[in-house]
């Protein structure tokens, strides 16, 4: 059986879901998590996720001795950028594991096992191509290719790692300029799995969409849907006129959402639901639940204020460039 670490250097206060997130861990035994954290709240972590108390101050010496310039890490968002680089940084604390990863926390997992096969493992170096899940087999080679894939648009991973800038190092597909660990494995012919067994949730939506289903079909926006997690399986459950159509999913991600949280006792948690946009513990939903609950709405004032705030970094960061 394949060994599997997800690393994850998380600093300041884990969020509020962090309970349900730890949960979805615990039924992935064949799974192990390794998170480097300062916030030292006794959380009931399972046996299959590994906490290490560090300081960000301490995960940044322990990278720039890795190398003989000097880095720039001068927040935990920029860790983004060294995902790519976990296998080789933090190699002292994986050296039993067949296969490293990196994650985010702003999920649920479903039942990983039903995606990642013995087989997908045998045939694959790299699983999985976003920073919210991706795979790496742990060996020399492979830990390397951050560096030794060379350039793309003539950004490499000393160009990334000396700038304060972030460039999705993670990923870099799609529209991104200067390209990513995603365009670079592809210029290179490496032998990478790229199928899409999670829902990663659409910002600009009120209620829950895919990215997969925009691109799918633009019918899928004003469907209702909802996620339930039922004893370590994911299914999401959308309305399909009368019908509710349930799919099993890898995980779902919720990318930069607010989620209330609506559960208060997570000591004999095994099932919960997630709907635009709660946390609730567990009930039998039905059309008339979904169709109340979780329709698409036009005016979305959290997507408003994002798009606000970004627009505004964006306008402070060219002011500071001219000056």
């Amino acid at each position: 059986m394949h060994k599997i670490a997800f690393i994850i250097p998380y600093f300041g206060k884990l969020p509020k879901e962090f309970e349900l997130w730890l949960i979805s861990c615990s039924y992935n035994r064949n799974f192990n998590w390794i998170i480097f954290t300062d916030d030292q709240t006794q959380y009931n972590y399972p046996a299959n996720v590994h906490v290490i108390y560090k300081t960000f101050e301490q995960i940044k010496e322990l990278l720039q001795n890795k190398f003989s310039f000097e880095i720039c890490l001068n927040s935990p968002y920029k860790l983004c950028d060294y995902k790519p680089a976990y296998g080789d940084l933090f190699q002292e604390y994986i050296k039993e594991y067949d296969f490293w990863g990196h994650c985010d926390i702003d999920l649920i997992w479903g039942d990983l096992s039903v995606f990642i096969t013995p087989e997908v493992l045998d045939n694959y170096d790299r699983i999985f191509a976003r920073g919210h899940c991706t795979l790496y087999r742990n060996n020399s080679n492979v830990n390397s290719w951050y560096r030794t894939l060379g350039k793309c648009n003539g950004i490499d991973y000393k160009t990334v790692f000396t700038s304060d800038y972030s460039y999705a190092f993670d990923e870099g597909g799609g529209s991104l300029k200067w390209g990513g660990m995603n365009k670079l494995v592809k210029i290179k012919n490496k032998k990478c799995y790229n199928e899409i067994f999670f829902d990663d949730i659409c910002i600009q939506y009120s209620n829950f969409v895919s990215y997969r289903d925009v691109e799918e079909s633009k019918e899928f926006i004003k469907r209702p849907a909802a996620y339930i997690f039922n004893k370590g399986k994911l299914y999401k459950n959308v309305l399909d006129g009368d019908r509710i159509e349930v799919t099993e999913s890898m995980y779902v991600h919720f990318q930069k959402r607010k989620m209330n949280l609506n559960i208060e006792d997570f000591s004999n948690v095994d099932k919960f639901i997630m709907f635009p946009n709660r946390y609730e513990e567990w009930f039998e939903i039905n059309n008339n639940f979904l169709k109340k609950m979780c329709k698409h709405k036009i005016f979305y004032w959290h997507f408003i204020e994002l798009r606000f705030k970004n627009l505004k970094k964006k306008l402070l960061r060219r002011i500071t460039r001219r000056n």
